[in-house]
């Protein structure tokens, strides 16, 4: 029983560390003191000036990834340096940036995107995952001037959403939530009201069908000229690749899901609970959530996978985050491009490579536990 509670507290302290180096990458790599005490105050972030401070907390590499060191520039080895005597242990590159830390933050990248990614895939995919495999085999009524609001709509939010990520004003998203909130409070009694009132403009669909072949068309779209194509209208904005990456792979959670659900639905204690009348959005919260959270957990890190490796082609290809962030790709790129710096295409190479395969263990682990739970 010790035993593994010690388990669970290297795994909590393991997904903290993760965490902080994902949206905190300074608390590891960093030339100014995190924490310094000057006349009895504690000073975070501390000035790099520490005179008449005492310095109580130094990150473990002391130097920042965009931070130059003129003494180390064009491409100082790891020999070379420990022949100097220097603390740039991986080496340096042509600006004399240290590789470590620039490989701290370019893991930090690259989990940023992956984290942020893979939850706003989940988040597209489940609410029509659970609705086609609800719905499999049923039709639903539908009326022309509802469809026409939902249209409407869902154009709006995509032009108010672009506008507010080209112009980085949140105030658009705000009154667009302001719009959209009260139609689907009252969408269902305008649609019972058109199909009482109009009725020869009523029309039958099947939920599952029509998703499905939505996904379908979808997925005929090559994602790397949908990633160009916003790239070319939005331009180089901080954060937003994680949101392209999440809309470009939500069909990977859809028909996983999809099939799931269906599964779930045939179950004897869900088929009683339908016999009984209980409403859509209750089974939804009772049984079918907790039941596709052990599929959810095994897929999360094969989506987190998939979307690092996205994020490292497009900062390999000159694309993806910011250009003033360092990223595994660009220090690939960069090693690629001058085969002399071995170490700038190695040690990133490493890095990704052990980043993926750990993910790729955790996925496989994850499924092979709920698949035997089952």
């Amino acid at each position: 029983m010790k035993k593994r509670r010690w388990i669970y507290v290297l795994r909590a302290l393991l997904l903290l560390l993760l965490a902080i180096w994902a949206f905190a990458p300074g608390f590891l790599a960093s030339e100014r003191p995190l924490l310094v005490l000057r006349e009895g105050c504690l000073v975070y972030p501390a000035a790099a000036d520490t005179v008449g401070g005492r310095v109580l907390l130094r990150a473990p590499v002391r130097f920042d990834p965009q931070g130059m060191d003129r003494d180390y520039s064009g491409y100082v080895s790891p020999a070379e340096n420990r022949r100097r005597g220097g603390t740039h242990y991986l080496g340096t590159d042509e600006l004399g940036r240290d590789t470590l830390a620039g490989l701290i933050a370019g893991v930090s990248a690259s989990l940023r995107v992956g984290v942020l990614s893979s939850l706003l895939a989940l988040l597209l995919a489940l609410l029509p995952a659970l609705t086609s495999g609800y719905y499999a085999s049923e039709k639903k009524r539908a009326h022309f001037f509802v469809l026409f609001c939902d249209v409407f709509f869902s154009l709006a939010a995509l032009w108010t959403l672009y506008i507010s990520l080209l112009t980085d004003n949140p105030a658009g998203i705000f009154a667009l939530c302001a719009t959209i909130l009260p139609w689907l409070f009252v969408r269902n009694r305008f649609r019972t009201w058109c199909i009482r009132r109009i009725p020869r403009l009523v029309f039958r669909y099947s939920p599952d069908a029509l998703l499905l072949r939505i996904t379908d068309g979808y997925e005929l779209f090559p994602r790397v000229i949908l990633l160009l194509v916003v790239f070319a209208f939005i331009g180089w904005k901080a954060g937003f690749l994680a949101l392209l990456l999440g809309f470009v792979g939500w069909p990977f959670f859809f028909r996983y899901l999809r099939a799931d659900t269906m599964r779930i639905k045939s179950l004897p204690f869900v088929r009683a609970a339908l016999l009984q009348n209980v409403p859509a959005h209750a089974l939804a919260l009772r049984y079918f959530l907790p039941s596709l959270l052990p599929l959810i957990l095994s897929l999360l890190p094969f989506m987190f996978i998939a979307a690092v490796l996205a994020e490292t082609t497009l900062g390999f290809i000159g694309l993806g985050l910011d250009p003033a962030e360092i990223t595994l790709g660009r220090m690939i790129a960069e090693g690629r491009t001058f085969p002399d710096a071995w170490w700038l295409l190695l040690f990133p190479s490493l890095v990704l490579s052990a980043m993926m395969g750990a993910f790729y263990m955790l996925g496989k682990r994850l499924s092979g536990r709920f698949s035997e739970e089952k």
